[in-house]
């Protein structure tokens, strides 16, 4: 059974009975998890276990994938470009360079945050107060030379041009890849072009993490009540304390909802230095998704725009122009 296995749903299982596909292939397909407990990645190994375990072509594995899944897509593309992934994996075209692996260790995650920081301590360590800089200022110190940069208003919707020609705009965005690119668009995994993809990322210049503790989830009850800290921005303070004397913290941002995002300069790190790093971040909560060359964080300095309507904030935290990739 596969990563997924856990969320086996047997009715869905039996619904596949006599349909030509695997015996794997039927159980992955009938364990997507909850929409925000790792339906994304299922969309791949489904994909790819599909592939492997029938006859089907591209549009009817997509299908199948669709018609599994726990939420609705997003992007409106997520599935196709999964399928188009899975193939070139199946077919020997792409050797996926896979996220460094390692399990959550709740233990650790309870120590670390019982004596790390709060939110409060993070900001009061900043080494620069954060205050009236723009989000087109943040991103001229990280990103200095006016290079390609992408930025997006939603995640459908990336724009990859000149940092100096988006202006005061990346105030109003969401989105930003943690690195520059290296031109208006290059090559997704399908072979399209598009001004976002890991074919278009050039040298990594930070990686990112993402500490982000589901407020519903039974695991994150129980790290407050074991640890003593209140919030889940608080959790994420502590372990970003924790992880600083093994990389250059560069900055914090607040994403506006439950999480924070630690920016980690890469600049003089070997990979082997850098997968270390995550993989020890990963222990400790991190989502493993942000180590994605293009994967698209939230903009220092931005505005998340909920699904209510509402805007949120996407303030800094932490800022260190010292440890900018210079």
């Amino acid at each position: 059974m596969g990563k997924h296995s856990k969320y086996l749903d047997q009715s869905k299982l039996a619904a596949l009975k006599g349909m030509r596909i695997s015996k794997r292939a039927a159980k992955e397909l009938s364990s997507c998890p909850p929409a925000d407990l790792g339906c994304h990645t299922w969309t791949f190994t489904a994909a790819l276990a599909l592939f492997e375990g029938s006859d089907f072509d591209d549009e009817k594995i997509g299908e199948l994938v669709r018609q599994h899944m726990t939420r609705d897509e997003r992007p409106h593309n997520e599935v196709e470009s999964a399928v188009a992934s899975a193939k070139r994996v199946f077919t020997g075209e792409l050797i996926a360079k896979k996220t460094p692996k390692a399990k959550r260790s709740n233990c650790l995650i309870t120590s670390v945050a019982r004596s790390g920081w709060n939110v409060a301590e993070l900001q009061a360590n900043s080494p620069c107060p954060p205050v009236g800089i723009q989000a087109e200022e943040f991103l001229e110190a990280l990103f200095p030379g006016d290079p390609y940069v992408c930025c997006g208003f939603e995640v459908e919707y990336a724009r990859t041009k000149k940092l100096s020609a988006f202006g005061d705009l990346p105030q109003h965005m969401q989105y930003v890849v943690p690195s520059a690119m290296t031109g208006p668009t290059g090559l997704t995994q399908s072979g399209k072009e598009s001004p976002r993809c890991n074919g278009n990322t050039g040298q990594r210049m930070y990686l990112v993490t993402e500490f982000d503790f589901p407020v519903h989830d039974p695991r994150t009850t129980e790290l407050f009540r074991s640890s003593g800290k209140s919030t889940t921005h608080d959790l994420c303070a502590a372990i970003i304390g924790h992880l600083r004397p093994f990389a250059p913290l560069s900055m914090v941002v607040h994403s506006g909802g439950k999480s924070l995002h630690a920016w980690w300069r890469c600049r003089g790190a070997t990979d082997k230095q850098l997968e270390e790093f995550f993989r020890k971040a990963v222990t400790l909560g991190a989502d493993p998704k942000t180590w994605t060359p293009s994967q698209f964080i939230r903009m220092p300095g931005g505005i998340r725009r909920k699904d209510d309507g509402t805007t949120a904030p996407q303030r800094v935290l932490y800022w260190d122009p010292t440890k900018m990739h210079r």
